[in-house]
């Protein structure tokens, strides 16, 4: 009896829980029998230039059991790579479900620093064996970054939208791009012709509905060009102008939603299918201030009914706990009942770490997360319920072979059993700590200290900093508050800028690759210039792959700023 129970607790220090890095832009599935949330890579801005720096952890979160959200945050598993294969780091990429098992991820910024392609753009991981497999860039779209993905029918997932990672901020690919898994070896296809109505976009979500056949586009930013100037502007999409692809037909579709208190335009939100209900959650976004400057939207919580083709505004209960409140560039996960909010930048306009959890049924934040979605049902009965009751006698049995009634053990045999698991948990503590303070000196060895923001007062050559300098804030359990750090500014989203200067507005006379919509444009397409099959790389799963030039140190070093500013800098154009 002692030694089955010391082997409970020796079992816990196989793995070690942590806290993830603040991030937003990240992607998160619910995966292996919606047992645990996995999250992939993501980014944070730089304090010098405000670009975004993407990581390449990943990480997974068990959902399995009940928890106390607050208490939960340290509570991540890290996914350590497999040794055939080496991650690489993006953000704003397009994540994909495509089974219990298996997450697509897309494009991205790769490593965002205006002159790197990624080498493997589609990669699928495979969670019930830690497995990483390539699908070969060969006739993909280009690499992009803020588009968006959707599981539809035939197992094929559709792509649109976008902007270039690399120069301008153009559109990619006009049409509707597919990737099929229907057969052994996944297969992409172009559509030029199928463009969908209005102007291309990026930052905003794809979702499919309840029949599956049904693609839902919320939101995000339209890519105009002025016809006579051929100046480029990005204007925010109209909110209630919704989009909606069919799968089977590959038709599209647009309608003009209705609502008393319509949601205000943004970027850079989630929307969720409720499957109970048919309906789409819409969760936060982002939106222009009153200087251009991309704010987190005050009205963060909508509800689309497609069936009415309407949105409804919904307010937090006042009863409940605290919770995300306005963010964006987060992630959206739902478990039953339960929709997990991970991640993101909140009003402190600094990205996060943390997570919360909101009731769907009564729109309140959870402080106590339920895995089987029952609670307490009075403040004497613990007793957690099952999905289908199947677990109730078992567990009441559990329960009642517990209770002081049942003497299975003498008072004696019991105190040793507790005196020796002491013991044990002493060790274990001890082993823990030593472990953990051996992982923070790899983590500091394995990114660059520019790279986190939790080691700024390491930042060498800033006005006002010194290496010496011990009185600046260091935390890795949350965002460090840098509008308190002298030489530093705010990671702020963007201040206005000269627009005559701005080549994000006014691009050069050669673009990148951009290709366009419509047979006509078959010989623009053919001269055009940029990122091509030429500029990818294809890898086989029988290599170990690298992310571009490992290398080489410059590609970790941040450039030098441009004139003009990607979306993640969220000026208003």
């Amino acid at each position: 009896m002692l030694a089955a129970l010391l082997l409970i607790p020796l079992a816990a220090i196989i793995v070690t829980a942590e806290q993830p890095y603040i991030r937003y832009n990240s992607g998160c599935q619910l995966l292996l029998n919606s047992t645990r949330i996995y999250c992939y890579s993501g980014g944070y801005a730089k304090v010098v230039n405000l670009e975004i720096t993407p990581l390449s952890d990943h990480y997974y979160l068990d959902v399995s059991k009940d928890m106390t959200v607050a208490s939960s945050l340290t509570s991540w598993t890290k996914v350590v790579d497999p040794p055939n294969f080496v991650t690489e780091p993006t953000s704003a990429y397009v994540s994909v479900k495509l089974s219990d098992t298996k997450v697509l991820i897309n494009g991205g910024t790769g490593v965002n620093n205006n002159l790197n392609y990624m080498k493997n753009q589609t990669v699928v991981y495979h969670a019930d064996t830690n497995q990483w497999e390539t699908i070969s860039n060969a006739s993909s779209i280009p690499q992009n970054y803020y588009g968006s993905g959707a599981l539809g029918v035939n197992n094929t997932v559709v792509f649109w939208g976008g902007a270039a990672v690399i120069g301008n901020l153009l559109p990619t690919f006009n049409g509707t791009a597919k990737l099929s898994f229907a057969a052994q070896t996944a297969k992409w296809s172009l559509q030029a012709t199928s463009v969908a109505p209005g102007s291309s976009r990026y930052g905003h979500t794809a979702t499919t509905d309840q029949s599956g056949k049904l693609i839902y586009y919320f939101g995000g930013r339209d890519i105009v060009r002025d016809p006579t100037t051929g100046v480029y502007t990005r204007p925010y999409s109209t909110f209630t102008n919704v989009l909606i692809y069919h799968t089977d037909t590959s038709v599209w579709e647009q309608k003009t939603a209705s609502s008393t208190s319509p949601p205000s335009n943004r970027m850079s939100h989630t929307a969720t299918l409720i499957p109970s209900t048919g309906n789409f959650i819409i969760y936060g976004g982002a939106g222009p201030d009153s200087v251009g400057n991309r704010v987190p939207s005050s009205d963060y919580l909508h509800v689309y009914n497609p069936t009415a083709n309407t949105f409804q505004p919904i307010s937090i209960s006042s009863s409940s706990a605290t919770g995300a409140g306005a963010r964006f560039g987060h992630s959206a996960v739902l478990r039953n009942k339960s929709l997990f909010i991970l991640f993101g930048i909140d009003n402190t306009l600094l990205a996060t770490a943390d997570f919360h959890v909101l009731n769907t049924d009564t729109y309140s934040w959870e402080a106590t997360y339920y895995a089987n979605s029952i609670g307490p049902s009075n403040g004497n009965d613990t007793s957690v319920g099952t999905t289908g009751g199947s677990n109730n006698k078992e567990q009441s049995e559990t329960v009642g072979d517990l209770r002081p009634d049942n003497r299975g053990l003498s008072s004696g045999a019991i105190a040793g059993i507790v005196v020796g698991i002491i013991a044990v948990i002493a060790l274990i503590a001890a082993f823990i700590f030593f472990r953990r303070q051996k992982q923070k000196k790899a983590e500091k060895d394995t990114y660059p200290t520019y790279w986190d923001v939790t080691s700024i007062n390491e930042i060498t050559g800033a006005s006002g900093i010194s290496k010496d300098d011990k009185n600046v804030p260091v935390t890795s359990t949350g965002p460090v508050d840098i509008t308190q750090l002298p030489g530093y500014t705010t990671c702020r989203t963007g201040d206005p800028a000269n627009l005559s200067n701005d080549r994000d507005i006014n691009p050069p006379v050669s673009p990148p690759k951009v290709l366009l919509a419509g047979t006509h444009h078959a010989a623009e397409n053919t001269a055009s210039s940029g990122a091509d099959s030429s500029s990818t790389y294809v890898t086989t799963n029988n290599n170990k792959v690298w992310p571009p030039d490992v290398h080489s140190p410059s590609v970790v070093t941040p450039s030098t700023p441009i004139d003009y500013e990607k979306p993640d800098i969220g000026q208003l154009k």
